[in-house]
């Protein structure tokens, strides 16, 4: 099975030991990136900072799906979503966010959506 024949890849990354994640900017700036590594098509974003220096939350909204954010900065912790459907892959979303946080742990898990006929003639 392709990453086009189904209906999306979801990549769920926890980022312990994380860095910048207060400043929108390079948040916006890793999005930005991360979405043109995969091949991804940007509709929207937006992010809300909860004080100033305090946790992130964000998401850009893709033709392809999304990419989410929630970061608490006093614990050095971010968690991401990166779903993406078609020929996008959301593996390729990750270089550009490692970069800009730097984590010192990353846990991933890769989850394969869709519908429940398809995957029970994959088994």
């Amino acid at each position: 099975m392709t990453a086009g024949e189904l209906p999306g890849r979801h990549v769920i990354a926890d980022f312990s030991g994380a860095e910048n994640l207060d400043d929108v900017a390079r948040i916006e700036a890793a999005f930005t990136s991360a979405i043109a590594a995969a091949g991804a098509t940007l509709l929207s974003m937006s992010f809300h900072v909860f004080s100033p220096g305090g946790g992130v939350t964000g998401t850009a909204s893709l033709a392809e799906s999304h990419i989410s954010i929630h970061t608490w900065p006093e614990n050095a912790y971010a968690a991401l979503d990166i779903f993406m459907c078609g020929v996008c892959d959301p593996l390729n979303a990750l270089p550009a966010l490692i970069e800009a946080f730097t984590p010192s742990l990353i846990e991933l898990r890769q989850i394969v959506r869709d519908t429940a006929e398809t995957l029970a003639e994959a088994q």
